[in-house]
C-alpha cells in the first residue's frame, strides 16, 4: 500500500490514550517477510533434491531432510536458492537484498541474490535468469521487470524446482507460488489515500515509475482510477525514471502546470517516493512550527519549507509534517487549543514564553 511509513505507537505529538502498539520498521519487516518466504522455499527445495514426491520425518537434525527414493539426504547447507530482483541500483531492492542475506545466514541456506542495472533492463533480467537455473539452482524466486519475458526464461525450471514470483506476478502456470498483492490494487488504495490528504475539488499529477515498464504501467492505472473514484482531477502523468533525482526534478516540472500547489507536489514525492527531505507546509504545519519556535512564525509556505529543511533530518521530515497534522486536529488547534493536554509543553516557545493560549 502506498502510504506514509508515520507510526502513532511512537508519536509524542498524541496523548498516551491514543496511541497504538508500535509497528515495526520496513526494514525489519523485509527481512522477516524475505526470511518466511526462503524457509518455504527451502523446505519445497529440500524435497524435490531428492527426488520423490514425499519427504520422511526427519530423524536427526531440523536442517535435514531424508528420503527414501535412492537413500538421497538432502540439508538446508546444501540448498541454493537463486534470487532475481528487479534491479540492485535502488534504495527498496537494497532492502530486500539485506533481508535475503540476513534469511539466508540465518537459515543456513545459499542464497544468490542477483538483479539488472535498472528496472528497464528486461533482456539482461531475462538472461540472469536462465544463468541462474542453468547454474543449477534449487529454487528460483523472481521479481520480473516484464512478466511475459521472465514467463518464457523460467519455463525450463517449471515441475523441476520450485517457482516464486514476488511483487509482480509472472503468472506462468505451474509455478509454485506469488507473493504480493496486484498493482493496480495497491495503487488505487495508495490513490484513495492520497485523495483523502488533498481534500475534495484536489487537482493532482501521477508521478508513475520507469516509462514503459509494466509494473509501473499497472500502477499509473490503480491511480488514475482511484482519481476518478475520488473526483479528484488528474492534470498530467509523467515520468519519475525511477530515481529520487528524477521524481524531484519531475515535481519542479509539475510547479509550472496551472492548479498544482507545493503541497499536492510534496505530497506525492514524500508519500509516493518517499523522497528524502520533503516538507509539506499546510495550514497545521504552518501554525504549529511557528508556536512551538521551529520557523520565525511566517506563514508563507516556501519559507517554512526553507526554514524547517534546515533543522529537520531528512528522513523523518515527512513523517514530522504529518504528525502536526493529527497534532492540530486532536491537541494544538487553531482556535481552543487543549494546551493541558498537550506533551509538548516544555519545549512550546509560545506557552513558556506567553502562558497564554495563542487565538490566532
Amino acid at each position: 500500500m502506498l502510504k506514509s511509513s508515520y507510526s502513532r505507537s511512537s508519536d509524542p505529538f498524541l496523548p498516551e490514550c491514543e496511541r497504538k502498539p508500535i509497528k515495526k520498521e520496513k526494514r525489519s519487516k523485509m527481512k522477516k517477510f524475505f526470511a518466511l518466504l526462503l524457509a518455504l522455499v527451502m523446505s519445497l527445495s529440500l524435497v524435490a533434491c531428492g527426488g520423490g514426491d514425499t519427504a520422511n520425518e526427519d530423524t536427526s537434525t531440523d536442517d535435514t531432510a531424508t528420503e527414501e527414493n535412492g537413500g538421497d539426504t538432502a540439508t538446508a547447507s546444501d540448498v541454493e536458492i537463486a534470487v532475481v530482483l528487479k534491479t540492485l541500483a535502488s534504495e527498496y531492492w537494497g532492502y530486500v537484498k539485506a533481508g535475503c542475506d540476513a534469511a539466508a545466514a540465518d537459515l543456513g541456506v545459499t542464497v544468490n541474490v542477483v538483479g539488472p542495472g535498472a528496472e528497464s533492463e528486461i533482456e539482461q533480467q531475462v538472461s540472469m535468469i536462465e544463468q541462474q537455473i542453468g547454474a543449477g539452482c534449487d529454487a528460483i524466486i523472481v521479481a520480473p521487470n516484464d512478466a511475459g519475458a521472465a514467463s518464457g526464461a523460467l519455463a525450463s525450471a517449471i515441475g523441476s524446482i520450485p517457482v516464486l514470483s514476488v511483487d509482480t506476478n509472472v503468472g506462468i502456470e505451474g509455478q509454485t507460488s506469488f507473493v504480493g498483492t496486484s498493482n493496480v490494487d495497491a495503487a488505487k488504495e495508495g490513490g484513495l489515500w492520497a485523495a483523502e490528504q488533498a481534500g475534495e475539488g484536489a487537482n493532482a499529477v501521477i508521478i508513475y515509475g520507469q516509462e514503459g515498464d509494466n509494473t509501473s504501467n499497472m500502477r499509473r492505472e490503480g491511480y488514475q482510477a482511484a482519481c476518478d473514484e475520488a473526483g479528484v482531477t488528474v492534470l498530467d502523468a509523467l515520468s519519475g525514471q525511477n530515481t529520487t533525482d528524477g521524481a524531484t526534478k519531475t515535481m519542479e516540472d509539475l510547479l509550472k502546470l496551472p492548479g498544482v500547489g507545493r503541497k499536492t507536489a510534496n505530497l506525492i514525492l514524500g508519500d509516493v517516493y518517499h523522497t528524502p527531505g520533503v516538507v509539506i507546509a499546510d495550514t497545521h504545519c504552518i501554525r504549529i512550527s511557528g508556536r512551538l519556535g521551529l520557523t520565525d512564525g511566517t506563514k508563507d509556505p516556501a519559507k517554512v519549507e526553507e526554514q524547517l529543511r534546515k533543522i529537520l533530518p531528512p528522513e523523518e521530515s515527512n513523517d514530522f509534517c504529518h504528525r502536526l497534522v493529527l497534532h492540530g486536529r486532536a491537541v494544538c488547534m487553531a482556535r481552543g487549543p487543549v494546551c493541558e493536554s498537550c506533551t509538548l509543553r516544555p519545549w512550546c516557545d509560545l506557552y513558556n514564553k506567553s502562558g497564554k493560549k495563542d487565538e490566532t
